[in-house]
């Protein structure tokens, strides 16, 4: 679904944003290499949000309303003149936002319990 997808991204630029300014205050020694890591992430978010943003005019999509409450988050929306809502917990949002972050910063997610690619045990 194209406006969770939207949703997430926008939480993981949200994200990004918050520890470059952290990252950007402290003292460490190579915060310079840890904000560069974090900006390219932020562009490749930018560029992915701007994607989303296009096929939302082509298909008629639009977000009317992104409310954060306490266990997670409300999404009202329109496609082709219907109006449409979903609510994400938190927990969810958590793991998508880590899953997209890490991908993002090039990182590999780990291999959840049980699933172990081209072995059979």
């Amino acid at each position: 679904m194209a406006v969770k997808q939207y949703i997430i991204s926008a939480l993981v630029l949200d994200v990004l944003e918050r520890d470059i300014a952290h990252i950007g205050s402290s003292t460490l020694k190579m915060a310079h290499v840890y904000m560069e890591s974090l900006c390219r992430a932020q562009d490749e978010v930018n560029a992915d949000l701007s994607r989303i943003r296009t096929q939302f005019r082509r298909s008629g999509i639009k977000v009317l309303k992104e409310e954060r409450q306490p266990h997670g988050v409300r999404v009202q929306y329109v496609v082709q003149g219907y109006e449409h809502s979903f609510y994400l917990l938190r927990g969810l949002l958590r793991t998508e936002v880590t899953t997209l972050l890490k991908r993002y910063l090039h990182l590999p997610t780990p291999i959840e319990p049980g699933h172990y690619p081209n072995k059979s045990i």
